[in-house]
């Protein structure tokens, strides 16, 4: 196992803004936007495994990112920057090459470069999808193919060994769901009533619309799975969430373990795990929604649940 940083391809989403407020998405270029409201984690993990009836290695790849960094034209089923570290990997290292990709605590962070990229329109985050234009995969392809690379130059200077302690431990924990606003679930209501065409339209009302779904889910609690895997000195924390990348940087910092990655989106998905301070501070992935509606102290419910787990596979 190693690890080497990929600095350049991730950059935090949520932006402080001269109003004082934190925006998602502010648009690159965007004069009003000040500086990242979070931070990134670049350091890429690498698991090879070499197995005895194969010369090609099988390769566990952890990197902080949305693999969401296609722009344009219709919406499409990809592997994005994914398809292009495993088929660059293949190249290089022969067809039969198996290439895993986890993703890291990534559910703060994008590919845009807001403050250093190249200036375009500034936007919000909106609900309608971009107007039909030519794909671009260009930051697509230097992603993986980046990744890639650094794989390549990372592999000859792994030690391989034949016997590694394995060892797994999961923990469940009851995190919290918070509720619709009356309002809006009033402004909803009224809308289904009316048989209002076209709605949702716009921001507000797509918001109205999730608090009448979460009201008919009527959760008030779910269960999420923490699990710890153990793989020699070295260990994988699995989170059912999209993880704010502060967050996974405290597990990881609060490990038993002298390396630990953070796999997100792991054993079911109950949405943005944002931290207790992002929902003082505002932005997308905080707004209630079927996306995001775990309670404000749920980040603190998971960091010491993976603490415990990681604890019972190290022994300590």
């Amino acid at each position: 196992m190693g690890t080497v940083q990929v600095p350049g391809l991730q950059f935090n989403r949520r932006y402080w803004m001269r109003d004082g407020s934190v925006r998602t998405n502010p648009g690159i270029g965007n004069p009003e936007a000040l500086r990242p409201a979070g931070p990134v984690n670049p350091e890429m993990r690498l698991f090879a495994f070499r197995p005895a009836h194969s010369r090609a290695p099988a390769l566990v790849i952890n990197y902080a990112l949305h693999a969401c960094t296609i722009e344009g034209g219709e919406p499409l089923l990809s592997a994005d920057f994914v398809g292009y570290l495993s088929q660059a990997l293949q190249e290089a290292l022969g067809p039969e090459a198996v290439v895993l990709f986890l993703n890291g605590a990534c559910g703060d962070l994008n590919h845009w470069d807001v403050l250093g990229g190249k200036r375009e329109v500034a936007r919000g985050v909106g609900v309608a999808p971009p107007p039909p234009r030519a794909r671009n995969d260009q930051a697509t392809r230097k992603t993986g193919l980046t990744l890639a690379q650094a794989t390549l130059n990372l592999l000859p200077r792994l030690d391989f060994c034949e016997d590694w302690t394995l060892a797994e431990a999961h923990a469940s924990l009851s995190a919290g769901v918070r509720q619709p606003e009356p309002e809006r679930l009033a402004r909803a209501k009224a809308a289904l009533a009316d048989g209002r065409p076209g709605w949702p339209r716009g921001e507000e009302e797509v918001y109205d619309y999730e608090a009448w779904h979460l009201a008919q889910a009527d959760e008030h609690e779910v269960e999420m799975e923490i699990q710890a895997l153990r793989l020699g000195p070295t260990a994988l924390v699995g989170i059912p969430a999209e993880v704010f990348a502060e967050i996974g940087l405290t597990i990881e910092a609060n490990s038993p373990f002298p390396t630990t990655a953070v796999v997100e989106l792991a054993n079911g998905w109950e949405g943005y795990l944002p931290t207790r301070q992002a929902f003082a501070e505002g932005g997308y992935e905080t707004r209630l929604a079927r996306s995001s509606k775990l309670a404000e102290d749920t980040a603190e419910q998971v960091v010491a649940k993976a603490r415990e787990v990681l604890e019972a596979v190290s022994g300590e």
